[in-house]
């Protein structure tokens, strides 16, 4: 029995030595296994029971910072705003230096309207981030190669998420120079889509700024320079249709905008377009509401004005649009345009029909003649707070207009009319419907 006393003596001693030492903390232990808990949660979508631990760990040993970035990111989700911005502020009070905080919480920010904070927020991510790019350069030769670059390409998509999110900002404000600065540097940044991104956001604040000279040019500079980007098919398409009245080239832009955005990779090149109130990406459930959409839509009126009816083609890449987009192997890991990666592999049946989600594809069952007008108006109108209202009210009443130009061609007058005057100031449709009244001699 004397070596067994002895082993447990040895313990009790290793135990205190440990205790006493000053690279030891009970407490940060007990916190980082509450912590790894609470990611494991997560990961199983119980979310509740994943800001339990993320509480314990908090509680525990408040230095903590990744426990307050989950359970801010967490908060969020559960649309407990106000948390997740306490959250976040402890993220930035324990690392100033880093820019995931400020950018997590300029994310919120905006969710509660919150444009001027949200605006001051991302200086702070884009000023953070690129001092974290500065000092990764100056440390390159003590760091591998493959950890440097890693740690860049990382950092440097950092910086183009909080200048693409800021262009976008500045644009829901009308601030059109200001947002053209931005993704103008957003192109320049040493990262993979950012020149292709950018590009799309700058030529579409040209649209919507008025400089439509510039926007034309760039717009087929952009589909010569990368004819498989469906956001560059989509602009110029844009531009044929509602510029220029050209609508069988437009059609042509919009088919190839449609195709290459339901294949997977051209999918994710369509990940930063997406509507400011696309609502959640990719959640197991939620319908995805890219501009896809718009392409879809417009191609059927760019057909209509030629001539063409193109209703079962429309019906058809309805009933494809989940099944092409998902086929393959699971996808991984991609970016939603509030910078948060999501690991994704399914959705859910509903959100594969676009007919099925409540909105946008409802104008998409305007056109092919299974919704009426009073129901789409309905439809708009299901939504509780007022921004995402008046985004809604904008679609109504410029696709309703377009809907309207063949039978009642003075109320279509008036709608577009109302929408030109209505929507936010980065609406496309209001932009469009403006160009529309002026085609029309209105």
């Amino acid at each position: 029995m004397r070596w067994r006393t002895l082993i447990g003596i040895g313990f009790l001693v290793a135990g205190v030595i440990a205790y006493y030492s000053p690279s030891f903390n009970l407490h940060e232990v007990y916190a980082r296994w509450a912590f790894d808990r609470g990611v494991a949660y997560d990961q199983q979508g119980e979310i509740d029971k994943a800001i339990e631990r993320y509480d314990q760990a908090i509680a525990r040993y408040p230095q903590l910072v990744e426990a307050y970035n989950r359970r801010g990111r967490d908060r969020r989700h559960k649309q407990d705003l106000d948390g997740a911005i306490a959250d976040y502020g402890a993220v930035i009070r324990l690392q100033p230096a880093e820019s995931y905080g400020y950018f997590n919480r300029a994310v919120t920010l905006q969710l509660q309207g919150k444009t001027d904070a949200a605006i001051a927020d991302l200086g702070d991510a884009i000023r953070t981030g690129r001092s974290y790019l500065d000092r990764l350069e100056q440390n390159r030769t003590s760091m591998q190669s493959t950890e440097h670059i890693i740690a860049s390409e990382q950092g440097n998509a950092d910086v183009l998420a909080s200048y693409l999110l800021r262009g976008r900002l500045w644009l829901q404000r009308g601030d059109y120079q200001p947002a053209l600065a931005d993704f103008a540097t957003a192109a320049g940044v040493k990262q993979a889509s950012a020149e292709q991104s950018s590009t799309f956001e700058v030529i579409r604040a040209r649209l919507l700024s008025g400089d439509l000279a510039a926007a034309r040019r760039e717009a087929d500079n952009f589909v010569q320079r990368f004819p498989d980007n469906a956001g560059a098919s989509l602009l110029r398409g844009f531009v044929l249709l509602f510029l220029d009245n050209e609508p069988l080239r437009a059609a042509d832009d919009f088919s190839k905008a449609a195709k290459n955005g339901l294949s997977y990779f051209g999918f994710r090149r369509l990940l930063a377009h997406v509507a400011p109130d696309g609502g959640e990406w990719f959640a197991p459930g939620v319908a995805f509401r890219p501009y896809i959409y718009n392409a879809i839509v417009w191609r059927h009126l760019a057909r209509e004005r030629a001539g063409q009816d193109d209703r079962e083609e429309l019906n058809e890449t309805l009933e494809k649009l989940g099944a092409e987009t998902w086929t393959g192997a699971p996808i991984r890991m991609v970016t939603g345009p509030d910078g948060m990666m999501r690991v994704v592999t399914k959705v859910s049946e509903e959100a594969q029909d676009a007919s099925r989600a409540a909105w946008p594809g409802r104008v998409i069952d305007l056109f092919l003649g299974t919704w009426t007008p009073e129901a789409l108006r309905k439809a708009g109108a299901e939504v509780t707070d007022q921004t995402s209202l008046r985004r809604r009210r904008c679609d109504v009443d410029f696709y309703l207009g377009l809907f309207r130009l063949k039978t009642a061609a003075a109320e279509a007058r008036m709608l577009l009319q109302a929408a030109a005057d209505n929507c936010p100031p980065d609406a496309i449709e209001g932009a469009a419907a403006k160009f529309e009244l002026g085609r029309r001699g209105s």
